[in-house]
């Protein structure tokens, strides 16, 4: 069973996450198609070794997951 810290903890990434995309959603409509690619782009980044390769290189693995850490540390 979770603990309040927890909840809070999940309940800030959350919001966070929806200032993020609202945020996001103003700058491509504010700037058009290229923030929109570029927003895009940034979106899969951290996956793209993933999508090309199917495998992350062994020296890769610290820096694969230092910007997937958030998700998971709720």
């Amino acid at each position: 069973m979770r603990g309040s810290t927890g909840v809070s903890k999940r309940l800030a990434w959350a919001a966070l996450a929806v200032f993020l995309l609202a945020f996001v959603v103003l700058e491509v409509i504010n700037h058009g198609v290229a923030a929109g690619v570029a927003a895009l782009l940034f979106l899969i980044a951290p996956d793209l070794p993933m999508v090309i390769g199917g495998k992350v290189s062994p020296r890769a693995v610290p820096y694969y997951n230092l910007v997937h850490r958030p998700c998971h540390d709720a």
